[in-house]
């Protein structure tokens, strides 16, 4: 029997049942409840096709001046890039014997069921955030429209010069005071495809791991040059937000997104919504229960984001 969570099972009341919705139930209290992290940066969209293609247009170049009775230039939005997005179904499961669950004085499968729920939502948001954690590796690519890592030197305008949302536009740099103001830079001198200037603008959010978390909140909430002895005031101060992501994989790195993440260009896409499954298996006597769900995350544009690897 299958349930898509807040729907009831239309199946004959009995013991499996019963068990099922009391996991599907437990599943969905720990959904709601999860933090969840990667959806201040990502945004969630819905498919139901077998794949998603992605394509990323540029914009109008600028309009000219036109001559009396001269004829309007004719001019054409380019093609940036495309990817295909195939979510990947992400799951567990457990199972219990008969006798376990008829004489469950010990709760054995609400426990359980707890746990499976909290482990997969942190599956979840470690998918979110990988988002972040392979924001410079060559072997993601696929999920970048210009087939590219997310961050790197050498995106690409119309006119083919390159142009960064790399560290400080050229190196990596360590989590500093001066290096936020060269990354803010960065970001407020976008421009599009056709070098149009696209400023990423209004308050952002700076992402790392637990490790950078002191150091991070310092740099962003002093109201002073922080770490030196000058009274000239920050320019960082109001203008980002410290938050820590608990499952990056770098200690050193740090990512910069818009605070409302109707402006970030990431996207979680899910095709199958979280779902229970249940069966009993005749042979083992054993009551079986799935948890899973589809999801890839990718990116239609890469200018929202200012990433360093921190070293």
């Amino acid at each position: 029997m299958q349930t898509q969570l807040g729907l009831s099972t239309t199946a004959p009341v009995n013991v499996l049942t019963t068990a099922h919705k009391g996991v599907d139930t437990v599943v969905a209290l720990i959904a709601k409840e999860a933090p969840q992290d990667y959806k201040q940066f990502l945004q969630i969209e819905t498919t139901e096709q077998a794949f998603e293609r992605i394509l990323q247009y540029s914009g109008f170049g600028y309009s000219r001046q036109i001559g009396e009775s001269s004829p309007f230039p004719s001019d054409a939005r380019v093609l940036a890039g495309k990817a295909d997005i195939v979510p990947i179904m992400m799951g567990n499961g457990f199972s219990i014997s008969k006798q376990a669950k008829v004489t469950d004085v010990y709760n054995i499968a609400g426990r359980w069921a707890k746990d499976i729920a909290i482990s997969h939502q942190a599956t979840i948001e470690l998918v979110g955030e990988n988002f972040f954690n392979n924001a410079f590796s060559s072997s993601f690519v696929s999920y970048n429209p210009d087939q590219l890592p997310l961050s790197t030197t050498s995106h690409q305008l119309a006119d083919l010069s390159n142009v960064s949302n790399y560290g400080d536009g050229t190196y990596s740099v360590s989590l500093s005071y001066p290096n936020l103001e060269k990354c803010l830079l960065q970001m407020e001198q976008r421009v599009d495809h056709r070098g149009v200037p696209a400023p990423i603008r209004g308050k952002k959010k700076i992402y790392g791991p637990p490790v950078l978390a002191a150091l991070g909140e310092r740099l962003t909430t002093s109201t002073k040059y922080p770490q030196t002895n000058y009274n000239d005031p920050s320019y960082v101060n109001g203008r980002l937000e410290w938050v820590t992501l608990y499952q990056l994989t770098s200690s050193t790195a740090f990512f910069i997104a818009p605070a409302d993440v109707s402006e970030c260009h990431g996207r979680m896409l899910r095709r199958i919504a979280l779902e229970v499954e249940s069966d009993y298996k005749v042979e083992t006597k054993t009551y079986v229960f799935t948890i899973g769900e589809e999801v890839a995350v990718y990116s239609v544009d890469w200018r929202s984001y200012q990433c360093s690897p921190g070293t």
